[in-house]
This record gives structure tokens, C-alpha cells and sequence, in this order.
């Protein structure tokens, strides 16, 4: 799998060595539809960005960008009890989902908040299980 070239692409995701050395994986467009159906798409949405929250069974947390938060410090918080790898998904397909690991999403969160409007961070092994919990940006 290749690196993509952009400067709304986070770091993580142009650094040719974090994907070679499989820290950070791009998925195809197959995995993506997988992974979504597995995790945001068991939401009702609001429209094709959006989930619609008032609607939800789930236990979710929701984060707002407000440049005065600390995003790395939140991204801890939301992520310190799932060690191993984290689940990108961005909304409107414009950046290609992408699994990395858990460290490295808290340490370029900046990077991923900036990058789009819309992602959802989701963790990785609660795809291959039953948790139905999600974190939406």
C-alpha cells in the first residue's frame, strides 16, 4: 500500500516509514465500506457526514474542535483505555480511512483535526467484537 501526497493529509499518513513498517495502514475502499458498516454505519445518520445523535442507542462521546482544547491531551483521554490500534474514518471520502497505532493517533491529533472537518476515531480490535461504542469528532 502506498502513502498519499497532500497537505491535508496528517503527517502519519505521508510518513512512507510509519505505513512500510505497518504502524499506520491505509485501507482500500473495500475496507472501508467493511469497517464503516462494522462501526458508524450501525448509527441512524443524519446525512451522508453526520450521524444523528438524538437517534442513537449507543453509548458514544462527542468532541467539538475548539482551537483552545488541548487535542492530544483529549485524544489520550478518549483513547488511554485502548492500548494497540485506533480506526480513522473520515467523513465525506475525500482522505482514505486508515488503522494505526494508538500512540501514534494521540500523537499527531492535531494533525487529524485539522485534516477534515469530520472523523470518527474508532478502536481497532472493538471491530473484530461485539462493543458498540464509537468517538466522533
Amino acid at each position: 500500500m502506498s502513502t498519499f501526497h497532500g497537505n491535508n493529509l496528517p503527517a502519519l499518513m505521508r510518513d512512507p516509514g510509519l505505513v512500510a513498517d505497518g504502524q499506520v495502514s491505509i485501507l482500500t475502499a473495500d475496507e472501508s465500506h467493511r469497517l464503516a458498516a462494522a462501526t458508524t454505519g450501525r448509527f441512524p445518520a443524519l446525512n451522508c457526514q453526520e450521524i444523528d445523535w438524538g437517534r442513537a442507542p449507543f453509548r458514544s462521546q462527542r468532541f467539538y474542535h475548539d482551537h483552545e482544547r488541548d487535542w492530544p491531551g483529549v485524544a489520550s483521554e478518549i483513547l488511554s483505555e485502548h492500548a494497540g490500534r485506533t480506526a480513522i474514518l473520515w467523513g465525506g471520502g475525500s482522505i482514505p480511512d486508515v488503522v494505526a497505532e494508538t500512540a501514534l493517533v494521540i500523537q499527531h491529533a492535531e494533525d487529524i483535526v485539522n485534516a477534515q472537518p469530520a472523523f470518527w476515531l474508532h478502536p481497532w480490535e472493538a471491530t473484530r467484537s461485539s462493543k458498540s461504542s464509537s468517538t466522533a469528532r
